[in-house]
Parts: structure tokens; C-alpha cells; sequence
């Protein structure tokens, strides 16, 4: 299990609240090399149909789960992630199959799920689940440079679709957001330095989810 703290980060700040992590981490292999140190998330979320995972978040249920594939990097779908994301209060943990496709427009058929994914296939059918959006932004993610656990992402133009619910689909809407949102997760205690440089940007800890405001957003729209 890790702890996992949010916060929001306005757009002003960027730059040299990521100049000061960068005194104590390194970025991220998936940022090295890519133009700007960062890489794009795409993920599709299940959920029911009267949205029960948003209703657990909003009412402040402490154990849910989360469910949803995700590729990194845009339009490549060589490894497709399907994740269980468990949540207890401040903490997760979560349980991943990595699973390679020789190219785009693999089926994701019930077969698919049953022969790599079995138990991700039980949970969301014995849960009643489906898709219900396709959510992408760019991530920058640092990690700490003596290797104590500490990982901090940064997350920008925030995407979503409706359309086409499927990993190939279309992320056409953007979510007019006033900043960015910082995560850090850690292990056991929160490092001196990562609490000095959210006190000296008054960086406050909110429980804001991507998954949540990106529903809500496309409930205003209809």
C-alpha cells in the first residue's frame, strides 16, 4: 500500500515548483527523451450504469476500487494496462496486468479479458460494469534521487470522450481547468522537502479526481 496526496497546482507555479522537486528527483524514464519531459496517459473507465464509482468518491467512501485499461504514450497500443485500483482512505494499491498487442486495433473482446485479465473480467461483470469514458493528458513524473519510494506527477490538458468508448477512440473535449494537478506518492511518511516545497508554493491538498471532474463536466455539456 502507498499514500497518495493531491494538490492543486496553479498554472503560475509550474516552473519552479518543478525546478524545486527537481533539486531532490530525477524524471521519470518515460519523460527522458520525449520532446517537453512529458508522455501522455489514455485511459477508459468502467463503471455502472448510474455511476456508482462517482457517487462512492463524492459521498466519501473510504474503499473503492477503480477500473480501467490504459496505454501510455499517444496512439501506441503495443502494452495495454489493465488496472485495479484499490483505494482505502489515503492509501492505494494496485493490481496490474501488462499485456503486450502486436498492433492497433487488437479486439478487447470478452475472450481477450477472460484469457489475459480473468479476474478484471469477473469483477467488472459480476459488478455490472461497462466503459463510460476515455480520459488522456500529459503527465511529467519525477522520482526521488536516493530511491526512498517517492514519486511525483504533474498532469495537464486533461481529455476526455464519450463517443467512442474504447481505447481507440477519441479524447476530443477538453476540460477548462485553472492549473494542474500534482500527486505524490510515497510509502511511509511524506519527505521534509517534498512538505517544504508545498508550503513554500501554499500548494493545498484537495481530493480532486480526473475521473470525477471529467464526468461531471460531460453531465453540463448534455
Amino acid at each position: 500500500m502507498r499514500f497518495e496526496y493531491k494538490y492543486f497546482l496553479p498554472y503560475r507555479s509550474y516552473l519552479p515548483v518543478r525546478n524545486d522537486i527537481l533539486k531532490f528527483c530525477c524524471y521519470d524514464n518515460l519523460c527522458i527523451g520525449q520532446p517537453g519531459c512529458f508522455y501522455y496517459v489514455k485511459s477508459l473507465y468502467y463503471d455502472t450504469y448510474d455511476y456508482d464509482s462517482l457517487f462512492d468518491k463524492d459521498i466519501g467512501i473510504l474503499e473503492r476500487t477503480k477500473y480501467r485499461l490504459r496505454v501510455y504514450y499517444e496512439d501506441k497500443f503495443d502494452n495495454i494496462k489493465v488496472e485495479m485500483k484499490h483505494h482505502i482512505d489515503d492509501m492505494y494499491k494496485k493490481e496490474v496486468n501488462s499485456i503486450a498487442l502486436k498492433e492497433k486495433g487488437a479486439n478487447l473482446s470478452k475472450d481477450f479479458f477472460e484469457k489475459y485479465a480473468s479476474k478484471f473480467f469477473f469483477n467488472i461483470n459480476n459488478l455490472n460494469l461497462s466503459p463510460s469514458i476515455l480520459i488522456s493528458y500529459k503527465r511529467t513524473a519525477f522520482q526521488d534521487k536516493k530511491k526512498d519510494g517517492i514519486r511525483i506527477t504533474i498532469d495537464k490538458d486533461i481529455r476526455y470522450g464519450c463517443n467512442e468508448l474504447s481505447l481507440y477512440g477519441k479524447t476530443d473535449r477538453k476540460l477548462f481547468y485553472t492549473g494542474y494537478i500534482l500527486e505524490v506518492k510515497f510509502k511511509r511518511v511524506l519527505p521534509f522537502w517534498a512538505k517544504q516545497i508545498l508550503s513554500k508554493y501554499d500548494l493545498l491538498r484537495t481530493a480532486i479526481s480526473k475521473y470525477c471532474i471529467c464526468i461531471e463536466d460531460n453531465k453540463k455539456i448534455q
